[in-house]
Order: C-alpha cells, then structure tokens, then sequence
C-alpha cells in the first residue's frame, strides 16, 4: 500500500477533529504515518504518530522552528521512503522549514518526494496576532509545495490571486464535519428545540456584537431563548450581554457531545461574520439537523443552500439577519423543513469518508 505522511504540527482544538478524521479514513487507501504535536501523539498512543512539536503558544510554535533537533528527527522519518506524498494540514512555521528540508532530500538520488499542502486561510484573519509573518511562512511553503488543496471554490480563487498559482495545481473540495461517527437518521434532541445560537470559538471576526444586537432587536418579539457559546474573550461585549434578559452565555471549550447537544437544541445556528474564509461549524450544525444563517462573506454561501439549508445575509445587516431569524422561529414548517434539508445535506455531501474518498485518488494521481 503507498505510503501517506500527514503533517499536522498543530493538532489543537478543531484541529485535532480534523486530524482524527484525515487520519482515520486516509488510512483506507494509504499507510499513513502522521507528524504532529507531543499531546496529540500522547493522546492516540500508536507508534505510526510521531509526537515532534510542541505548538502551544505563538512563542513555542516561533522555537519549534529554531529547534535543530527537531528538524533532524523530522527529516530522519521523512527520508526512510524514497517516494512518499507528504500532506501538510495544519498550519505552523514549522511547515515551511519542513517542506525546504524535502527539497533538499528530494536532491539526494531516487528521491521522490510530494508535497501537498492544505491551506485553511488563504490570508490571516482582520486583526490577527503576527498576521505578516503568518503570511511569509505560509507563502513560503505554499512555493514549495507541488499542489495544494482547499476548502471549497471561493478559497479555491483566493489561492489563485494570493498566491500566483496556476489552477492545475489547486484542488478543492467540502470541509467535512469534523466528527468521527456518521449518522444515517434524523437526530433529535433530548430537550426540544429551545435556541438561536451562536456557537463555536469566540473571535472578533465572527461578529458577536452583531448577535447581540439581533437578541436585542428579537428577545421581546418571539417565544425563544438564546445562546452564546464557547472559549474566549467576552469582555469587549461585557456591557451589552449585561443589558439582554434571554441570553444564556456558557463562555468555556466545549467537548463534541456538548456543542451536539447544543445545535440539537437549536431553532438555527446564527455565524455573523465579517469576516471568514470558511466555517467548521456549518457541516457540524447540518450534522445535528440545525439550519444556519450566515453572512455573505469568504466562502460561507457555498455550504448554504438559501432557503433550503438556512439563510444568506448581507454582512454586517442586523435588520436582514432579525428577519431571518424571526422566520424560522416562528414558522415550524419552515424551520422544520430546513431542519430535514439540513442533514440530508451533510449526508450526501460532508462526510469525511465520502470526501477523502475523491482527495486519495486526487493525492494517488500526483
């Protein structure tokens, strides 16, 4: 069977789901050995998973790629094939002095070696800390790289223009829903349908203060509760969720089960972003038959079928989002329906085994 390194230095958070369902259902078509940090490796405990960097911080990930050491255990399991395909897909610095130590390898005879990178945003989000040296590491490791792969059309053009590529060498496709157990049926909740939420990790990108302004627009006019959830800052939003009666804020990480049982119990997910390039989100809230309504923003509209799976919003239009979310509270039929097309979407659509399916045969052709 061919062999496959995956290369996931940073294997935190909505990482490491997706690095548990890249490796598990890759493992059907290659003999897959993964690189990535120390507590991932730990975790999983197969000697096939390398534990080499530590990438808990900013400051940890910038000494990862001056760590001499790490690059020689690096370069001692890269090199024991003399033709592998190597897909980087997380981001971290140490990716970029990886994948010019492969092409230093790949000089030495019969070496072949393919690099093959997954770029989750093409440019760093609005604000973002170190967004100029995010960027030149990136850029670097995507002009070493033979291919790259991307979530969806929208990144697909960004790459495109961002980076100077020639479409031949981009590949995309669906983010699946990180989750490593399918479901066939309709789920339902235990409690009953109960929220407008807005769920996932708490960032100023995502538009919280424009949620809030939709609690404060609705709370008075429809029969619901409403839901902000999720690891992060809230201080900038202190004075407004202080003002609002109907919020329930549970401001910590959350575990699968709990975000599940969440969007379970949710009329609609409500992602106002003002700024994305893609959502992990979406598939998740489809997965738990929770319809959604995002902004017009990066790639968002192309995981949503506009009055069918959820609703599209001018970003930033507190009026059109209120509309929309009034709707679908209060027309069951409506929100039921949307709940049905929901998952059938992710069904037929965002199951990593179905997915990784089509990106293995991309992967073998190379």
């Amino acid at each position: 069977m061919q062999k496959l390194i995956l290369i996931a230095f940073n294997a935190k958070i909505g990482m490491k789901l997706i690095l548990d369902c890249y490796r598990i259902n890759f493992s059907k078509y290659f003999n897959v050995y993964v690189l990535t940090d120390k507590e991932y490796a730990k975790g999983v405990n197969d000697p096939k998973i390398f534990g080499i960097s530590e990438s808990g911080s900013h400051i940890r990930m910038a000494l990862d790629v001056f760590n001499i050491f790490k690059m020689i255990k690096i370069m001692a399991i890269i090199a024991r094939e003399k033709k592998v395909v190597i897909y980087f897909i997380s981001a971290h610095p140490l990716n970029a002095m990886t994948a010019f130590a492969v092409r230093i390898i790949n000089l030495l005879p019969d070496m072949e070696l393919r690099l093959v990178s997954h770029i989750h945003d093409v440019t760093p989000h609005a604000n973002t800390k170190n967004g100029f040296f995010i960027d030149a590491f990136q850029t670097t490791q995507v002009n070493l790289s033979d291919h790259i792969t991307v979530y969806g059309d929208y990144l697909k053009s960004s790459a495109k223009r961002h980076f100077s590529l020639p479409d031949s060498k981009i590949f995309s496709y669906l983010h699946g829903v990180n989750r490593t157990i399918s479901r066939d049926n309709l789920p339902q909740s235990k409690v009953g349908k109960k929220f407008v939420s807005l769920i996932g990790r708490i960032d100023k990108y995502k538009g919280i203060d424009i949620f809030l302004d939709i609690i404060a627009t609705l709370e008075d006019k429809i029969d619901c509760e409403f839901l902000l959830a999720g690891y992060g800052d809230l201080s900038p939003y202190t004075e407004k969720i202080k003002k609002l009666k109907r919020l329930n804020v549970v401001n910590q990480f959350l575990s699968d089960d709990e975000m599940d049982e969440m969007l379970l119990s949710s009329h609609v997910l409500v992602l106002p972003y003002i700024d994305a390039s893609q959502s992990g989100m979406i598939p998740v809230a489809y997965y738990n038959a929770c319809p959604v309504i995002v902004s017009d923003v990066g790639g968002l509209p192309e995981m949503v079928k506009h009055g069918e799976t959820g609703f599209i919003s001018p970003a930033k239009d507190v009026s059109v989002f209120t509309k929309y979310v009034e709707l679908l509270v209060t027309d069951s039929d409506l929100r039921n329906s949307l709940s049905k097309n929901s998952f059938e979407f992710y069904r037929h659509c965002l199951q990593w085994d179905k997915i990784i399916n089509d990106v293995a045969y991309y992967i073998k052709s190379l």
